[in-house]
This record gives structure tokens, sequence and C-alpha cells, in this order.
């Protein structure tokens, strides 16, 4: 395992497909407040009729501080948007546009709080898990970055946000890189790019 710089801490072990990680995560950190949460888990597999997905969310709002953020990373083809057909991981599609309306609930939720949650679409990249679906033939076409160039702007969108953009969802990067999204949404787009839930 990767070591981590000085001052930051690890949660371990936590599984966070078990009901129980969130209340793990929270005993962990005690009377901690957060400045910032990013949510970033998921896998992405070829189709299979028998695989079956669940979302579990544990809010634990007393560690946020007021104008705090919560941000989930989501893919685009999360958004209803940029697709011209029904595709075969459509299961996959949908667990994700759920995700991204338990983001749009949270940000009701939190919004009298001062807390703001948005959901983000870091980027294609170049990783095993688009190698292992077959995607690394769309990298270069699509514009795929390596993990730390998307890491790099969606930190840098990150320090840009404000209160008004809560239940929003964004493209950081440039719109290129999500397949669909001219044809859909038209051409001389925006970066970074709000995207339709």
């Amino acid at each position: 395992m990767r070591e981590l710089p000085p001052g930051v801490e690890r949660i371990s072990p936590i599984d966070i497909s078990q009901e129980e990680a969130g209340a793990k995560i929270a005993v962990a950190l005690g009377e901690t407040k957060l400045d910032l949460v990013i949510v970033n888990a998921g896998i992405f597999k070829s189709p299979s009729v028998n695989r079956t997905s669940k979302i579990r969310c544990h809010s634990s709002e007393m560690h946020l501080r007021r104008s705090s953020s919560l941000l989930q990373v989501r893919v685009a083809r999360s958004s209803y948007a940029p697709r011209k057909k029904v595709v075969a991981t459509m299961a996959t599609t949908e667990v994700k546009q759920a995700a991204n309306m338990v983001g749009k609930l949270l940000a009701s939720d939190f919004y009298d709080k001062g807390i703001t949650v948005t959901v983000i679409h870091p980027g294609f990249m170049r990783t095993e898990v688009t190698r292992g679906v077959g995607y690394d033939k769309y990298w270069d076409s699509g514009g795929a970055v390596e993990p730390a160039v998307a890491a790099r702007s969606t930190i840098d969108f990150i320090s840009t946000l404000t209160h008004e953009q809560t239940g929003t969802f964004w493209a950081p990067r440039d719109p290129r890189d999500i397949g669909e999204a001219e044809r859909v949404l038209g051409k001389n787009l925006p970066t970074p790019l709000e995207l339709p839930w």
C-alpha cells in the first residue's frame, strides 16, 4: 500500500459495500470536523445478467462543518443527456443515475446548513479499469488522461465551488472526453461544463 504524506491518516479496514462502513468511519473520526469530503468509490465491469448492484448511503453530517463541501465523483455517462442509444451497460448507468439523485437529495437536505453537495465527472482516464472493459481503444480519440491530470483539474475546480452550485453536476475538464457531449448538448461547450442530471 502506498505511503501517505505526513499528517494524512488512513481509516482502515473499511469496506464500503458493507452496511456498517459509514458508522465505522464516523466512530474513527470521533470529534473531527471536515471541510471537504470526496466520495470516490466504484468499479466498472462488463455487463452481466447475474450481477446486482446496491447503493448504501450513510450520512454523517455531524462531521461536516458549516460551509464545507461533499463531492460525489461520477462518470459523465451517469447523466441522462450525453447518450445516443440504449447501451449494454444500462444496469450500471441506472445505478449511477440513482447515485446522482442521492447527491441531489443531499444537496436539498444540507442546503440550509451551508453544506455544498456537488457531483463531479473527473474525466475519461487511462486506467486499468477502462482498459479492462476495452475502452483503451478510445483513449486517444476520447482525450483520456492520466489519473493525476484528472485529479489536478478536479481539485482546481473544487476550489472555485460556491454554495450556489450545490445540487449540480459538473465536468471540470474539456467536454471532449464525454463521448456524446457535442452531439447531444451542442457545439462550443464551455469548460467547466455543467451536465444535466
